[in-house]
């Protein structure tokens, strides 16, 4: 199939970013290490991930390395929808890199969210 070159230049221009703006471990990967190894990376890797989140401020470590091992990346190219208004909502998403702009339907930035929202 012959992508348009249009398609083919967004696709091109996503995998630049995420290799330039890259998480150091895929969560997805530490489902095969021993246990206690999973536990100790979850341990470290949640301190810098959900501790930004204001409501995990104060949870116990042990139940951020559960949650963080529960997360699934979502990267998201510059310019691109994550929601829309009128969409039902059936996922939680955390800021880890970057900044996303909440738009209102005639395009007006409303707010501007970054590592932890």
């Amino acid at each position: 199939w012959k992508i348009p070159d249009k398609l083919r230049n967004r696709v091109i221009e996503f995998y630049m970013y995420t290799k330039d703006n890259s998480i150091s471990i895929d969560p997805m990967v530490l489902h095969d290490l021993p246990g206690s190894i999973r536990q100790d990376i979850c341990k470290w890797m949640s301190r810098d991930t959900l501790d930004r989140v204001p409501m995990f401020a104060r949870a116990d470590p042990e139940f951020l390395a559960e949650i963080f091992m529960s997360l699934k990346p979502f990267r998201v190219a510059p310019g691109e929808v994550v929601i829309q208004a009128g969409d039902t909502g059936a996922e939680m998403y955390v800021v880890i890199a970057g900044e996303l702009e909440v738009r209102i339907p005639d395009g007006q930035i409303v707010q501007r969210m970054g590592a932890g929202d």
